[in-house]
């Protein structure tokens, strides 16, 4: 009986100091951060008039984000007419050749210059400052910049509904 369990004593110790494998790895989880932008705009922006011929005017607020490099970066906002004026009804009214539809910026809450001075929209497809002067390492999340704009109210218009699709694009490097 003695030989048994010192037997069992020797399996016993065999198999609680049998060796345990265990292997390890490591790995560096990494991103880039570039270079970013993004911005947005309500799908219309209605101007109104105080009546009898008064100018038209509105606010058109944009909200943006933007990132630019740390060495070297650059960023701004512009904007663009892509179409002249269109009526809803086939009206002859307002063209950005004949007519004077102006903005300036105002209120802006991130990086960069908003600008002040009043800038005619005189073509499409020609771009306008709205905020310049975003340099280096400028970054800023969910910022707004108001587009404060007026058309002159003209007479020879027919009563319609009329509308310009204006781009706003912002870009970062």
């Amino acid at each position: 009986m003695k030989r048994f369990l010192t037997g069992l004593t020797i399996l016993g110790l065999l198999l609680t100091t049998a060796p345990a494998f265990a292997a390890t790895s490591t790995t560096q989880v990494q991103i880039v951060v570039a270079a970013d932008a993004s911005i947005s705009v309500p799908a219309t922006c209605t101007l109104t008039t105080a009546g009898a011929f008064a100018n038209w005017t509105g606010v058109c607020a944009a909200s943006y984000s933007v990132r630019t490099s740390k060495v070297g970066g650059t960023g701004s906002i512009t904007l663009a007419a892509s179409t002249d004026w269109v009526a809803t009804g086939g009206g002859s009214g307002p063209s950005l050749a004949a007519d004077n539809l102006s903005f300036t910026a105002s209120g802006n809450t991130g990086p960069g210059t908003a600008n002040g001075v009043l800038t005619r929209i005189a073509a499409t497809g020609t771009s306008y400052n709205v905020v310049t002067a975003m340099g280096a390492n400028a970054h800023a999340n969910n910022q707004v910049v108001d587009t404060n704009y007026v058309l002159v109210n003209n007479a020879a218009w027919e009563t319609d509904t009329y509308r310009v699709t204006v781009v706003y694009t912002i870009a970062s490097t």
